[in-house]
C-alpha cells in the first residue's frame, strides 16, 4: 500500500509540471494514512522532492509519528487522499463529508479499486 501511495505521489508530480508562473500557489494535497503514520520516512522524503510545485501534508489518525488529522481543515486542500478504509475512518465521517463539499477526495483501499468521492 505504501508503494502505491508513493507511486500516486509521483504521478501527481508529473501532473503538476505546468510552468510555475501559471500556478498562483502550490497545489495542496493532504494524505491521510493509517500505514504511513507508523513509518513515514519514505513518504516524508517524497513530499520534499515534489516541493515547491506541490505542498503535500501527511496525516495519521493519531497515535503515530504523523500529526493527527482530527484538527486539520481538509477542505482547504486541492486534493485529499484517504488510504485504508476501515472503522478508524468512520470516526472522521463528518470531517470527510465537509471536505467532500469543498474539494476532491480520493479513497485508496487495499482492494484493486479507487473510490473518488467528488
Amino acid at each position: 500500500m505504501i508503494r502505491w501511495l508513493l507511486a500516486l505521489l509521483g504521478c501527481l508530480t508529473l501532473a503538476a509540471a505546468a510552468p510555475v508562473a501559471a500556478q498562483p500557489r502550490p497545489i495542496r494535497i493532504a494524505i491521510v494514512s493509517i500505514e504511513l503514520a507508523q513509518t513515514p520516512n519514505l513518504a516524508q522524503a517524497a513530499t520534499r522532492r515534489v516541493a515547491p510545485p506541490m505542498r503535500v501534508d501527511l496525516y495519521g489518525l493519531g497515535g503515530g509519528l504523523l500529526p493527527s488529522v482530527e484538527k486539520a481543515d481538509l477542505g482547504a486542500y486541492d486534493l485529499v487522499v484517504l488510504e485504508g478504509v476501515g472503522p478508524q475512518l468512520l470516526n472522521l465521517s463528518a470531517q470527510i463529508d465537509t471536505a467532500k463539499a469543498r474539494t476532491k477526495v480520493l479513497v485508496v483501499t487495499s482492494a484493486p479499486r479507487l473510490l473518488i468521492l467528488r
